[in-house]
């Protein structure tokens, strides 16, 4: 098993915290494990014991942008709120407030699936947009 690091000290709050990173290319698509271990003061490796904090792992899904007729995307937001749906250059860009969820070239998407929450959700399209239901 390779590890990867992508951040050495990233500053989190208690309750839901979106990090975000670029998947290296070439990588694999299929599921993946990310594991997390915050703690104070910050500890600069992945493995062993730790003074406090605790791990998390999550299983991740990593998708091919170059399957034939681009990746479709499912999108959860953490909580109700507006979703803002915009494209930068020639990136689609979907962000909850200030917080970027999701950035990928529009040019490998087949399709993105926004999942509502359980509050009220409101979504926001700038742009051109093909809706299917």
């Amino acid at each position: 098993m390779r590890a990867s690091r992508f951040s050495s000290s990233v500053e989190v709050a208690q309750g839901i915290n979106i990090l975000s990173f670029n998947v290296p290319a070439g990588a694999t698509p299929g599921d993946t494990a990310a594991r997390f271990r915050p703690q104070v003061p910050p500890v600069h490796f992945h493995h062993g014991a730790a003074p406090d904090g605790e791990v998390e792992d999550y299983i991740a899904t990593i998708v091919s942008g170059d399957a034939a007729g681009g990746a479709n995307i499912e999108i959860e937001p953490p909580t109700a709120g507006t979703i803002d749906v915009t494209t930068d250059s020639d990136n689609l860009v979907i962000r909850s407030g200030a917080i970027e969820l999701f950035r990928a070239p529009v040019a490998n998407l087949a399709a993105v699936n926004l999942l509502g929450t359980d509050g009220d959700d409101t979504v926001n399209l700038n742009g051109r947009w093909k809706l299917c239901r």
